[in-house]
């Protein structure tokens, strides 16, 4: 039996049975929430066995299962994992590992963890240990538990972890074979519905979406597989998510369904967080969920042949200034849950950013950093949609006085001031400490500050975009070389 100190948390976060990132004099779930902070407590617990990553119970010879065995052994993993507490296992730094599949989950938890977060290995028993502390990786820490009580499909969440890890290292013709790999066997995987063990399926979606951000593959392979998944999940239902490992992944996973789905109901917005704690970033989610299918009423009216279109331009127009204000909202209500706290504040910039940006913005975490920096995308996109609106309603011979209105909201200095913000968001996403997980987060954000920068034709910041984006290309993300404009990204996404 070893001895280990507890990773701390506030006494109000242990009581919930969420993650503290330790702060003082309050944390910051209980500053986001409004929630008062209880302190910190230490206390000493033993765990039993070695330390390090729990190897699988799965042994290599297992022979296949029927589907009756499979069904026994799912209700008996549901069986092990009801009990309300969370256990960590504190990894060493020194540790050693038996399979390279556990040495690729260190890769991948070290590249898209905090730093305090690094040292727990976390073993979720049915409640969600919500660390829902940034936008790009939340779950990867559960990786190592979702290995270990693998029943259904091993062999694709194995190949898709294999395209993750050397996707990090570096190592592109073995991950792109891992790739192609994980979507063979995924295509057969979902096949087989009734077979599928949901966490180990969303866990490889999850990670062929930041393989592809890393790899910077032109296609999108498994998007095709994306929709496969949420059709399952829409089976599934929004109870089956309010807790443990599939929360976390649905998470996750919502973050990257930026196209018109059933996420936009209000079930989907309220059952899988009835037990748990929207984290920041959620929150603006939740706000911003309808904007899609915004986007793609727009496109329909912007391809459509038919010259007078007053009736679905004023419609629209209308939704899309709802749409704005539902965000204005949001922030003036975040300003009031966190008692009026600063989230982020400006500093002087670094000598290589001084031409462009004399300053630059600090955060109180990286959530804040990621979700600031998306709210004000979402405000361009609107904006950007809404110009498009208003020239096309003078175009369709449906000039309408009350969409002129707006011109001085969507004016270009509000723009163009909106994009700065974002830009000054950078510098904070690139410290060495935010290892992959902060680079990689800033895809969208300085995607459309460049396109706003491009439009009112402001040539030295669109270099500074420029050469920001080819610094994140040597930091391994290679996505950011297909960056495409946003006019055309914001009519299949957000």
């Amino acid at each position: 039996m070893s001895e280990f100190r507890k990773a701390k948390r506030c006494s109000t976060c242990a009581v919930r049975r969420i993650a503290c990132d330790q702060k003082t004099p309050s944390c910051s779930q209980c500053l986001l929430t409004g929630r008062s902070c209880g302190g910190y407590h230490r206390q000493t617990i033993f765990v039993e066995g070695d330390v390090g990553f729990r190897k699988s119970r799965r042994k290599a010879e297992d022979v296949p299962r029927s589907p009756s065995s499979l069904k026994g052994l799912e209700k008996k993993r549901r069986r092990q994992t009801a009990g309300p507490a969370i256990k960590f296992q504190v990894a060493q730094a020194n540790e050693t590992f038996s399979t390279e599949q556990d040495y690729l989950i260190s890769v991948i938890i070290n590249n898209f963890t905090p730093a305090q977060e690094r040292s727990l290995v976390r073993i979720v028993d049915g409640t969600a240990a919500s660390l829902d502390s940034r936008v790009c990786g939340s779950w990867v820490t559960l990786l190592p538990e979702i290995v270990a009580r693998s029943l259904v499909h091993p062999d694709v969440l194995q190949f898709a972890i294999k395209s993750l890890g050397y996707s990090i290292l570096r190592k592109t013709p073995q991950a792109l074979e891992a790739y192609g790999e994980t979507l063979r066997l995924l295509k057969s995987s979902l096949a087989m519905a009734r077979e599928v063990s949901f966490e180990e399926i969303l866990a490889v979606i999850l990670c062929l979406t930041l393989a592809e951000v890393l790899l910077g593959t032109e296609h999108n392979g498994w998007s095709a597989h994306t929709r496969g998944v949420s059709k399952l999940v829409q089976e599934k239902g929004p109870e089956a998510f309010k807790t443990g490992v599939l929360h976390q992944l649905f998470a996750g996973f919502r973050i990257f369904m930026r196209k018109e789905s059933f996420l936009d109901e209000p079930a989907w917005k309220t059952e899988p967080f009835s037990s748990e704690p929207k984290s920041l970033m959620q929150s603006l989610l939740d706000e911003i969920s309808g904007l899609p299918s915004l986007l793609q009423r727009l496109d329909v009216i912007s391809e459509s042949d038919k010259e007078h279109q007053k009736e679905e331009i004023v419609a629209l127009y209308k939704d899309f200034d709802t749409q704005m204000l539902r965000l204005q909202d949001w922030e003036a209500n975040l300003k009031i849950s966190t008692n009026s706290r600063v989230l982020w504040w400006p500093v002087a910039s670094s000598q290589d950013h001084e031409t462009s940006f004399p300053i630059s913005y600090e955060f109180a975490n990286i959530l804040v950093a990621n979700t600031m920096s998306h709210y004000w995308s979402f405000l361009l996109v609107i904006q950007i949609s809404i110009s498009t609106l208003l020239a096309l309603s003078n175009e369709k011979g449906a000039g309408l006085a009350c969409l002129s209105k707006q011109q001085a909201t969507i004016s270009p200095e509000n723009r163009v001031a909106l994009a700065k913000d974002i830009c000054q968001s950078m510098r904070y996403h690139l410290q060495p400490e935010m290892g992959l997980y902060g680079p990689a987060a800033t895809l969208y954000p300085i995607n459309v500050a460049l396109q706003i920068f491009r439009e009112e034709n402001k040539m030295k910041e669109v270099v500074w975009c420029e050469n920001f984006i080819s610094k994140l290309e040597t930091m391994g993300i290679l996505l950011a070389s297909h960056i495409p404009s946003v006019e055309t990204e914001t009519k299949k996404s957000t």
